[in-house]
């Protein structure tokens, strides 16, 4: 008996074309192509407004002349250029170069085509003066005092003329830090101290010169009549104010001032002072 193989069957491949897979991913390119390109090349995101706001001495076209310069670098950024692109963080490092008296930025984006640069400027609490060896015309080295407007953080923010100063003078005299702006050369907490003790020796009726800060654990303070008073800001510093007011109601008498040399208050509950020594 003769035998009959089934022929095996031979399963035709499917065309990609026809393949539902296929025009999905061709349908979903489209579709991120076409979201791409309103997002990134329309109108609709393109940079037209920046607003400036908080700025108080700083001129407002200043600070947009840096976004202006900062966007022009590259080719995609530019101010009629897209908001998605916008490089915001190097914009702020920018401006806090150019601009030492500014402390803070908030900035956003504000779709669709707004940028916001919410600035806060540096708040002077102070005047810091150093003196630094500087060249004169004929090549020569001389001591000048410097000094600074100064803020609650301890830095420094614009330079400015002696005889522009009319708060007090704050010195760090022992500091190797380089005089520099936006520089901080006092600690907050060491500034703070010594706001306090201007604060309690002026209100006792002692006008004051200047203060400076030798160390963290010494803060002479030279009244406008040439003699010093040494404090403590690591201790008590009530206490210590307590001892000066004792020293100056009870046995140094007001037109005696003028002759001292220094009151000490650093140490146990006396307060020993000394006269300037008066050649015959």
């Amino acid at each position: 008996m003769a035998r009959y193989r089934k022929p095996n069957s031979v399963k035709r491949k499917t065309s990609i074309i026809k393949s539902k897979f296929f025009w999905i991913g061709i349908l979903g390119l489209i579709s991120v192509s076409l979201i791409s390109y309103y997002l990134f090349f329309s109108e609709t995101f393109q940079i037209e407004n920046v607003v400036i706001l908080g700025n108080q001495k700083i001129a407002k076209e200043d600070i947009l002349k840096i976004i202006e310069d900062e966007f022009s670098k590259n080719n995609i950024l530019s101010l009629n250029e897209n908001i998605f692109l916008a490089n915001i963080g190097a914009v702020e490092k920018n401006i806090f170069k150019e601009f030492p008296q500014i402390v803070e930025i908030k900035s956003s984006k504000d779709f669709p085509d707004t940028l916001s640069f919410n600035i806060t400027e540096r708040v002077q609490i102070a005047w810091f003066c150093k003196v630094s060896r500087l060249l004169n015309s004929e090549g020569e080295q001389e001591s000048i005092e410097r000094c600074f407007l100064l803020d609650k953080d301890g830095v420094i923010f614009e330079e400015v003329s002696s005889s522009e100063l009319k708060l007090v003078k704050i010195k760090n005299p022992n500091s190797d830090i380089q005089l520099e702006l936006g520089q901080k050369m006092i600690e907050p907490e060491t500034l703070s101290m010594s706001l306090e003790v201007l604060l309690g020796i002026e209100d006792l009726g002692v006008p004051v010169e200047e203060i400076l800060v030798i160390s963290e654990e010494r803060i002479d303070v030279k009244t406008s009549q040439g003699w010093k008073i040494y404090l403590n800001p690591r201790k008590d510093l009530e206490w210590q104010l307590r001892k000066l007011k004792a020293d100056l109601d009870e046995f140094i008498p007001l037109e005696k001032r003028k002759d001292l040399e220094y009151i000490e208050l650093r140490f146990g509950n006396l307060a020993p002072f000394k006269y300037l020594e008066r050649g015959n």
